[in-house]
């Protein structure tokens, strides 16, 4: 496992490690064996605070024998942040099934764009899974909880390459 960092590499929290060593169990548990995975968790702080948060990427969580595993299919692969507190200790602030995940970083600080479809892009009417609009949503940091920001701030599917 390997982290992308833009403020300082700290050890993983344990919180952090704990949910990386069930995602080693669980891809053994399914007859994989658990590969390299350099973009499984990228550092950054993502609440603004000059504190690293951590962004787990299970997409890119490298299953060998086992590679269907966490890609999720056609509902995407699931994605959670751990935001740092003032003891070096990470809670889960969010999670939620993405098509991919992108880090749009500036200086120390990082946005976490989520690509997602339907109803997250703002569509109220569609079939199928088919029928239903791509986009980019990202996150935001407000009131002490990590969310989803507006969807007028979403982007085109086509705006960032995809994971």
């Amino acid at each position: 496992m390997g982290a992308s960092a833009a403020v300082a590499a700290p050890a993983l929290p344990a919180a952090v490690k704990a949910h990386v060593a069930d995602m080693r169990a669980s891809c053994k548990d399914a007859g994989g064996r658990p590969g390299r995975s350099p973009e499984l968790v990228q550092i950054a702080d993502v609440t603004g605070d000059g504190r690293a948060d951590y962004v787990i990427n299970e997409g890119a969580f490298d299953c060998v024998g086992a590679e269907s595993y966490f890609s999720g299919g056609s509902g995407g692969s699931s994605v959670s942040v751990y935001v740092s507190d003032t003891t070096g200790s990470a809670k889960q602030a969010f999670t939620h099934g993405v098509f991919g995940v992108h880090m749009e970083r500036s200086g120390q600080t990082a946005r976490v764009w989520l690509g997602v479809g339907g109803p997250l892009c703002g569509q109220k009417q569609f079939r199928s899974r088919a029928e239903a609009e791509d986009c980019w949503r990202p996150l935001q940091w407000k009131g002490g909880k990590l969310d989803f920001a507006p969807v007028s701030q979403k982007r085109p599917y086509s705006a960032f390459a995809t994971p």
